[in-house]
């Protein structure tokens, strides 16, 4: 009998050789309308339980999977999360089941980190701006500062902050970051200088955020946090939304304190109502930080390479393992 692998996560089904793996390997491939276009975000509760029923395996996204969903499945051995965040699982209640919680870890780091300085340099330059006006027949050329000379701040020096660390290295930036965990190797080969987020906040005109979201990253980049930048900084955030405040961020860039933001990730999602939706000189996309034909085809085979190890019982890489 095969084993029943439900997907719901966005644009799984572009990667055909992931189902093919998958389907060469025993399984039965679910399709739903949310593994083709459809965002899963606000699947949960009884419609995803109900989609659940008989599944040995589930390929999720960004749905809601609640102790209630949990304890309310029969079988399932594995949630395989194609993306790197876990906030929306409730792990507890997957180790009281028995079902094991893995992560799609540095499948989409460089197309992350690529992402940030594309922000970076939309809003130091105005580029969406810009094409606007010439759309519209405004012949009017903007200033904003050079990437080159300036100091970058990075917040959560990780998988995806070291690679814009290394980035930052080819447009001459001053690095410095902020981090509980350190890496002083990484530090030393990459003319890094670990500060704390105080100093950061101070010394940094360009702030990129890339810390892991838990409950001592919530709200990090408060309305407090946010007064001790440098007037005239830009705020990067391609993490999660919740560790900065976006009511707080968008008066910043109303009062013209910050030069500009940009903003690949929201508090909640898609964001119907966020402040920054109305802010001045931001540029927002959503949440595709991980949008890559690269990234998105190497974290789709790293799911369902995960389902099947963990099926077939084979070891699972550690740094993909969240539940046990």
């Amino acid at each position: 009998m095969a084993w029943r692998v439900l997907c719901t996560a966005r644009g799984f089904e572009q990667s055909p050789e992931a189902i093919a793996l998958l389907e060469a390997g025993g399984c039965t491939f679910v399709r739903t309308p949310y593994s083709g276009s459809l965002f899963d975000y606000e699947l949960t509760g009884a419609p995803l339980i109900a989609l659940l029923d008989g599944s040995d395996a589930y390929i999720a996204g960004s749905a809601l999977i609640s102790g209630e969903v949990l304890a309310a499945t029969e079988g399932l051995q594995i949630i395989s999360r194609r993306g790197v965040g876990f906030e929306r699982i409730d792990l507890e209640a997957a180790r009281a089941r028995g079902v094991t919680v893995t992560i799609t870890t540095g499948a989409n780091q460089h197309a992350v980190a690529d992402l940030v300085f594309g922000l970076m340099l939309a809003a130091a330059r105005n580029i969406v701006g810009s094409h606007t006006g010439v759309v519209a027949s405004r012949w009017q050329a903007t200033g904003g500062p050079e990437l080159r000379g300036k100091t970058l701040g990075i917040v959560g020096l990780g998988r995806v902050g070291k690679g814009v660390a290394r980035r930052a290295r080819g447009f001459a930036m001053d690095v410095i970051a902020a981090d509980p965990v350190r890496d002083e190797e990484f530090a030393r080969e990459n003319r890094v200088a670990y500060v704390e987020l105080d100093e950061l906040l101070a010394r940094a005109d360009m702030i990129s955020i890339n810390a892991s979201y838990n409950p001592t990253t919530r709200g990090l980049i408060d309305g407090a946090a946010l007064a001790r930048m440098k007037p005239g900084g830009i705020l990067i955030n391609t993490a999660r939304g919740g560790i900065v405040d976006e009511a707080a961020l968008a008066q910043a860039l109303h009062d013209g304190r910050l030069r500009g933001a940009g903003i690949d990730v929201f508090d909640h999602e898609p964001p119907v109502d966020s402040p920054l939706l109305t802010a001045p000189n931001v540029v927002l996309m959503p949440h595709a930080g991980a949008y890559t034909d690269e990234a998105m085809s190497a974290a789709n085979l790293l799911a369902a390479q995960l389902v099947l190890d963990r099926l077939n019982e084979r070891p699972l890489p550690p740094e993909c393992v969240l539940v046990p």
